[in-house]
């Protein structure tokens, strides 16, 4: 019987596996341009409100808030859909309710605003008021997060788990947290050995290893990768539902943008002896978020202008959307960050050339 059930499994994942060569699925679906309607950010300004100085994250509230966790700044700057300024959450400092140099930050269900900085995990109400921590005396939090159902979040964590003959291995992981330092489903892991002698490989690869998102009841994990494009839709306890695979052409990086990349990196980690060998090829995934109709949004890095690969909730490809002519010539750098809010999307580059700014994109029309 325990065959048989083996059996009807790996067929089932068989059959809800997509596959294919190269990304050809896209010359046959529509593809939209989008339509920048506003934009957040200015160079200077005597009200320091609309100023960014390091964007790490932005998350969308069902109200129509969006908040834009500023590590320069270390605080949550609130606006309306539109990038009107509502107000602020927290500032910099030790202290109960104060960040120090933030890196990730979501929204659970339950529209509690979580924070991870380096004084640990803090979380707020959607008015700003601070409410605890919700890791407890985690040591060792995860260093990004996705909002998930109830109070609980998904996050990704780097542990170093000591071996037998004496070696380390850095374990990287994604899991489900409920309000425990440990996480109560695992949705990925891997591991590579530990190497004091290249610390900032080893930052840089656990930085890069996958992105993931969630909706209201399922998890969607993809490697950060340059030579395989590959989604993987999972239930709540961490059941494969379906995946998508691919393996588009090689995009070999421009020789400034690796100068540009070291230098990025350099200024995150700022560790000792901290160089690394960039990846030569652009990553095809960088990002996915799922919108409020569970369409999965994928965020494709293997062009200097990043698109968006479109799909439905079986992971099969409904559209793709590129970006408008407006923003391609601003030419704002090759880092893209993204979120999806309930009318609109919220583009940003970790790497701008000037000045950070959040455009404000809605779906256009079809090409």
């Amino acid at each position: 019987m325990d065959n048989y059930k083996y059996l009807l499994y790996s067929i089932y994942i068989i059959a809800t596996t997509i596959s294919c060569q190269q990304d050809t699925h896209f010359d046959v679906i529509p593809t939209y341009t989008l339509e920048v309607i506003s934009t957040i950010g200015v160079e200077y300004a005597q009200d320091s409100c609309y100023m960014f100085g390091d964007i790490k994250d932005i998350s969308c509230l069902g109200d129509n808030r969006i908040y834009v966790l500023d590590k320069a700044y270390s605080c949550i700057k609130i606006f309306d859909q539109v990038g009107t300024y509502l107000g602020q959450i927290s500032r910099r400092g030790s202290g109960p309710g104060e960040l120090t140099n933030p890196v990730s930050m979501t929204i659970t269900e339950n529209g509690e605003i979580v924070v991870v900085h380096s004084g640990g995990v803090s979380s707020f109400s959607s008015d700003g008021d601070y409410l605890d921590n919700p890791l407890g005396g985690c040591l060792n939090p995860p260093i990004k997060l996705a909002g998930y159902s109830g109070d609980s979040f998904i996050g990704f964590k780097c542990d170093f788990v000591s071996q037998s003959n004496g070696q380390m291995l850095s374990v990287m992981t994604v899991g489900q947290y409920n309000r425990s330092e440990n996480p109560e489903v695992i949705y990925h892991s891997d591991s590579i050995l530990f190497d004091p002698s290249s610390i900032g490989k080893m930052v840089y690869s656990a930085y890069n290893e996958v992105v993931f998102a969630t909706d209201a009841n399922n998890v969607c994990i993809a490697p950060i990768s340059s030579h395989e494009y590959k989604l993987t839709l999972l239930s709540s306890t961490a059941e494969t539902l379906s995946e998508f695979i691919c393996y588009p052409t090689l995009k070999r990086k421009t020789e400034e943008e690796i100068e540009h990349e070291i230098e990025y990196y350099d200024n995150m980690f700022q560790f000792e002896n901290s160089y690394f060998d960039a990846n030569p090829y652009r990553n095809i995934v960088t990002g996915i978020q799922f919108n409020k109709d569970s369409q999965l949004w994928v965020l494709r890095g293997s062009e200097l202008v990043p698109s968006f690969d479109v799909y439905n909730s079986e992971l099969e490809p409904i559209y793709r959307a590129v970006l408008p002519p407006c923003i391609n010539d601003l030419s704002d750098g090759g880092i893209w960050r993204f979120s999806i809010g309930t009318n609109y999307i919220y583009l940003w580059s970790e790497t701008p050339i000037d000045y950070q700014r959040i455009y404000i994109l809605t779906m256009g029309t079809s090409l």
